[in-house]
């Protein structure tokens, strides 16, 4: 057995070894001085109970038979007392006996009872001190009596030195007066207390520390104690500092860039809007809670039904969509606004997590860079008619007034020569330049823009193609449909000139008996078609077989200029018919909306 081990079984059966001594000179004293039994079981019975919480159950019960035994030896023999006697002392003996074992068991449950206590009261101690939180406790009048280890861990200072007062010492010297006079308000008041404050770790660094304190209150309802915990949160308060500036960047980069976000649970009929989305719908944030119906008052009607068609078909689908439509401010502003959405899924639903962008500074900038485009457009054409127009006159008035003139003293020699040979071959030559002829008119009559009669444009253009049809046994059918509006001058020029060559076109070759024109304002262009009800023929795409040196080829060309489209549709006994296009955007001499 290691010495150890002995010294422990020593430590515990002395106390045991010791009182039974005791007992044993105990009775012999009370044998000697001739108490009695009923007086010696009484002493022996005194000693038992007092040593019994040192030696333990099993080594009382066995000092009450060391007891019972030693009363026993001092009795006198049975036959020198009566019966009565006898019987007498056997009752004392278990009176005694019946007394100790009681006792013991009474002071064996108390003991145990004393050590659950003992136990429970350490297990809290271990776990106060355990737990990574700040506790301690106060007396009523809020003098701190207790801090756990956690506190000394953190602030250095020891428990001893916190209940003398120390603990002041380990607040933020901004913050100590503001703290104690909060906390002494509160126990002032007997109400329960929190604040966050920074504390001084024992390194010297400050920590946030989130400090809570409740009053124990007794039946009375009197406070007894106060009971406080304090929990760093310096990463949280950290975490909401960054959260904070991050906010407030996005807020500012939303302001900046005009973009708000939103989120949309379909699972809910709210939404979620940034400061920046309440300031693009122009709604309160402070009295408004946005939902879709917000949304749809501020959307201009003209927009309405695409907008409610992809609201529709987002929540049916549950995918990502993005949309382009107008507001409607109240104040009659129009404003443009580009919408971008992803589809978020989580177990309950879906949410669309998304950004509406004000983008009515961008469309007008596209607007005004458009109508930039538009004017240096007209500058060049208008450039380019007024040149046309003088290549054309000076042709006129120089070469084809020169080569009339040759034609004709060709003519009057041919007619003054007598040989036939001659005069033959003489007609060749005037009619190969009566052909030339036709053909540069044709081309004069092509580099020149269209005379076009004052007033409305669909007036001028019916002038236009009655001009063409008179003289003719052609019908014409002329109709316009729309709302009229004005037009840039080389857009009427091309859609005039366009009108003439078809016509033209339909005179020579389509052996026609009718012409339909149709003139359209639509809301996003302008269309001219002319169709006949001639032979028709098998268009060439690259129209290299129609007209004259420009014929429609040239008017494809100018078309093309205008970013509009020229279509030519024919099949052999089918009639023609060709199609003029040309975008809003190009077509109209101002913005009609905003």
């Amino acid at each position: 057995m290691e010495p150890s081990s002995v010294r422990r079984a020593v430590r515990s059966v002395a106390p045991a070894l010791l009182a039974g001594l005791c007992l044993v000179l105990l009775v012999t004293l009370c044998a000697r001085l001739r108490l009695g039994l009923a007086p010696s079981a009484f002493l022996c019975l005194l000693v038992i109970v007092l040593v019994s919480p040192e030696v333990g159950t099993a080594a009382s019960l066995a000092l009450s038979l060391v007891g019972v035994v030693s009363l026993l030896v001092i009795r006198s023999p049975p036959r020198a007392q009566p019966s009565t006697t006898m019987f007498a002392d056997a009752a004392i003996l278990a009176a005694f006996e019946a007394s100790a074992v009681v006792t013991i068991i009474r002071e064996s449950r108390r003991r145990r009872a004393l050590e659950d206590v003992r136990a429970v009261r350490n297990d809290l101690r271990l776990a106060i001190d355990t737990i990574p939180t700040i506790v301690w406790t106060t007396t009523p009048d809020g003098t701190v009596d207790f801090m756990n280890r956690a506190w000394r861990d953190f602030t250095g200072i020891t428990g001893e030195d916190a209940v003398r007062g120390r603990w002041v010492e380990s607040l933020h010297p901004e913050e100590a007066a503001w703290v104690q006079s909060t906390r002494n308000g509160a126990i002032a008041a007997g109400r329960a207390y929190e604040l966050d404050a920074r504390l001084r770790r024992s390194d010297g660094s400050y920590r946030w520390v989130l400090r809570r304190a409740v009053p124990l209150r007794n039946e009375q309802g009197e406070i007894v104690k106060w009971y406080g915990t304090g929990t760093d949160i310096d990463d949280l308060k950290r975490a909401e500092v960054a959260l904070r500036e991050s906010e407030a960047y996005l807020a500012e980069a939303q302001r900046l860039s005009k973009t708000g976000s939103f989120g949309w649970d379909l699972s809910r009929s709210g939404l979620r809007w940034s400061e920046e989305t309440f300031g693009i719908f122009e709604y309160d944030p402070r009295g408004d809670t946005p939902t879709i119906e917000h949304v749809l008052r501020r959307v201009h009607p003209e927009d309405l039904r695409a907008v409610l068609d992809v609201l529709d078909r987002v929540t049916h689908d549950k995918e990502d969509w993005d949309l382009d439509h107008r507001l409607l401010m109240p104040d009659g502003r129009v404003k443009h606004v580009h919408v971008v959405a992803r589809a978020a899924r989580h177990p309950v639903g879906v949410e669309f997590i998304g950004a509406v962008m004000d983008v009515t500074a961008t469309r007008r900038a596209q607007r005004e860079a458009r109508r930039a485009r538009e004017r240096v457009l007209a500058a060049r054409f208008t450039a380019a008619l007024e040149e046309r127009t003088r290549l054309a006159r000076e042709i006129h008035d120089t070469l084809l007034q020169g080569f009339t003139g040759v034609a004709l003293q060709l003519t009057a020699v041919a007619r003054r020569t007598g040989d036939t040979q001659t005069a033959a071959a003489l007609g060749d030559v005037i009619g190969m330049a009566e052909r030339t002829l036709d053909d540069a008119r044709q081309a004069v009559w092509d580099l020149r823009a269209p005379a076009m009669a004052a007033g409305p444009f669909p007036a001028a253009l019916r002038e236009v193609a009655e001009n063409a049809v008179r003289g003719t046994d052609l019908t014409l059918d002329f109709q316009a449909v729309g709302v009229e509006r004005p037009l840039l001058e080389q857009v009427e020029a091309a859609a005039a000139r366009v009108l003439q060559e078809s016509i033209a076109n339909t005179i020579k070759h389509a052996a026609a008996r009718s012409v339909r024109v149709r003139l359209s304002y639509g809301t996003r262009s302008l269309r001219l078609s002319i169709s006949d009800d001639g032979k028709g023929f098998q268009v060439d795409p690259a129209f290299r077989a129609y007209g004259g040196h420009w014929g429609l080829l040239g008017m494809k060309e100018r078309v093309a200029e205008l970013h509009g489209t020229l279509t030519v549709r024919s099949a052999p006994g089918r009639g023609t018919t060709v199609a003029l296009r040309i975008p809003d955007r190009m077509a109209a001499a101002t913005a009609t909306h905003g």
